[in-house]
């Protein structure tokens, strides 16, 4: 397993492909508050999936109503050909009222970095399981870091707010 990085947040946790999240990975103040940034970084991807436009598009696509979020565009996907050979891949993004879910791969490295905001809790574990699954991934190091702490009541009017500009589907999942 590899070392988790520092990180200024909540918490770190190095996770295997067959461990689960420790009780303690999403505290009751982030939870209660619902402003949760969750970083992935994933290893031993299969490169093959890795590279799929399409399958990260689907994750993008379908990853909004799973976690009970509204999505406010469709998701954006592009390849990127880098400098190095290595550094070529598949990054994309989607906006959400409640913020964005983007997702960056390195085929070649087996490397995916995926970044979850929300300003809404969501279930932790269900998403690390499911960007796991999707890309095969052997190894994952995530980081919960805790956002907008001291104005919760304006992170909260904010999604309000962007659900009423995206059709006022605030609370209702996306049908898409």
């Amino acid at each position: 397993m590899r070392r988790a990085r520092p990180c200024d947040s909540i918490a770190t946790w190095p996770i295997g492909a067959d461990e689960h999240l420790p009780a303690e990975a999403v505290p009751a103040v982030a939870r209660k508050a619902g402003l949760m940034h969750l970083i992935i970084d994933g290893y031993g991807g299969d490169p093959q999936k890795l590279a799929d436009e399409q399958l990260v598009r689907a994750l993008l696509e379908q990853s909004p109503s799973e976690m009970g979020m509204v999505k406010i565009a469709p998701p954006y996907v592009c390849r990127y050909q880098g400098s190095e050979p290595p550094d070529w891949g598949v990054s994309g993004f989607v906006l959400i009222a409640e913020s964005h879910i983007s997702v960056h791969t390195f085929p070649e490295r087996g490397i995916l970095w995926a970044d979850i905001f929300s300003c809404k809790p969501f279930d932790v574990e269900r998403v690390v399981h499911r960007v796991r699954k999707t890309f095969a991934l052997r190894e994952t190091n995530l980081c919960l870091l805790e956002r907008g702490l001291e104005y919760p009541e304006m992170a909260a009017s904010a999604t309000v707010r962007a659900a009423a500009a995206a059709g006022g589907r605030a609370g209702r999942r996306d049908p898409s």
